[in-house]
């Protein structure tokens, strides 16, 4: 009987974690559409994305939509990451990529063509979801 409850118990414990992961990695994939619209609109508005030569998080990267164009900018659900933002330009910038380190969803979206964040730009770790334009 006690072998039955810790099996069962074992099961359920995998099944929430990998709910969570799922969780985590939706959110991000939401802030990200949320902040690609957002750029969209200071496009519109400036006639350029937001400069930043090399990758940085987007909460210093992005703090000139705050909040003209966005009340506040998400972040990565898990606290020791964060998402990143790359423009082509250290001026007059035409592009950008937008990158988060999903945990378990798989996606191959990258539309980011020029600028790039490299392979270790997710604070250490691959960006697995990019976008651009």
């Amino acid at each position: 009987m006690v072998a039955i409850i810790g099996l069962l118990s074992s099961v359920v414990l995998a099944s929430l974690g990998s709910a969570k992961t799922r969780g985590r990695d939706t959110k991000r994939l939401s802030d990200i559409k949320v902040l690609q619209l957002t750029l969209e609109m200071y496009y519109d508005a400036v006639g350029e994305y937001p400069n930043s030569a090399s990758a940085a998080p987007v909460q210093t990267a992005l703090g000139v939509l705050v909040p003209s164009y966005i009340g506040a900018i998400s972040d990565d659900p898990n606290t020791a990451k964060h998402y990143y933002y790359i423009s082509n330009a250290a001026d007059n910038s035409s592009s950008y990529c937008l990158g988060a380190a999903l945990e378990g969803t798989s996606n191959a979206t990258d539309t980011c063509n020029t600028p790039e964040l490299g392979a270790s730009a997710c604070d250490g770790a691959l960006c697995t979801f990019r976008v651009g334009p």
